[in-house]
């Protein structure tokens, strides 16, 4: 179990809109697209996890980090993995040090599914029992996010306490804001075609999608190399920052010429000039 933040707990105040979520998570650096805040305000409005699934890369740990500073609260990290057990999750947890907090389980997908069983309790009732312990409820009922890559089949149980939030690949608008804040340097006209070649990009057939967080790399490396609008010759020679997979360069390579012609057309997707 992982701490991070501030050891001094915030007041907890109720979120007053889902406006004020949507300016709070921005002022931490993440822009969210209007379900993404109505979840989050739903979940405080009504004290409900919320079960966060996507592809890798594109913003659900994200989420609860900012989160937690937006609300500066603790942010308590319980990662899962495959035979994560009760006395490896909970024995080694310093429960009397737990106030109010974000709490995230992060990649719940990747735990077996007896694991499912020990969260039930903390989910429904925000309390844990231990043998030697017994019953440990917390005092201010925690945020919860979990995140799943869905690599498995969650049961129907832990899905019924929680609200179910899927985080795809942003529209076109949307990333191109999530660029504009997290890439300082960037211009406009760049920002706009990368963004709309990347869209190109996720139509073919590959083994892994370019996420958000392969935008943003890639945008940080085009700045870096103070390139001002897209090329051929510096896609080709970048291509391997968009794309983790040699397969899914060679698949995407035949199709850079015609891709970056498309994005060199203005507002290629409705983007704002």
């Amino acid at each position: 179990m992982q701490t991070t933040g501030a050891e001094t707990v915030a007041e907890h105040r109720p979120v007053a809109s889902i406006e004020a979520v949507e300016s709070g998570l921005a002022s931490q650096g993440y822009i969210a697209s209007r379900q993404i805040a109505t979840a989050v305000y739903l979940s405080e409005q009504i004290a409900k996890p919320i079960l966060v699934e996507g592809p890798a890369g594109v913003g659900k740990t994200e989420l609860a980090k900012a989160i937690a500073g937006w609300r500066k609260l603790k942010m308590i990290r319980l990662q899962c993995y495959e035979g994560l057990d009760e006395a490896k999750a909970l024995y080694e947890w310093k429960y009397a040090k737990q106030g109010g907090c974000v709490l995230l389980i992060d990649e719940i997908d990747k735990s077996d599914a007896e694991f499912e069983s020990l969260l039930l309790e903390i989910l429904s009732d925000f309390q844990v029992s231990i043998p030697e312990l017994g019953t440990i409820a917390a005092t201010v009922p925690p945020t919860v996010i979990l995140t799943s890559n869905s690599e498995r089949n969650l049961g129907d149980a832990l899905k019924r306490r929680c609200l179910h939030l899927h985080i795809g690949f942003p529209d076109s608008r949307l990333e191109e804001r999530i660029v504009e804040s997290r890439v300082v340097g960037i211009s406009q006209v760049l920002r706009r075609q990368l963004v709309a070649f990347i869209h190109e990009v996720r139509t073919l057939d590959l083994k892994k999608q370019p996420s958000v967080s392969e935008t943003i790399d890639w945008a940080r490396v085009l700045v870096l190399l103070q390139a001002s609008e897209l090329g051929h010759d510096v896609v080709r020679d970048t291509l391997n920052v968009l794309l983790k997979y040699e397969s899914d360069v060679e698949a995407a390579l035949p199709h850079v010429t015609s891709f970056v012609a498309k994005a060199a057309r203005p507002n290629v997707f409705g983007s704002a000039p």
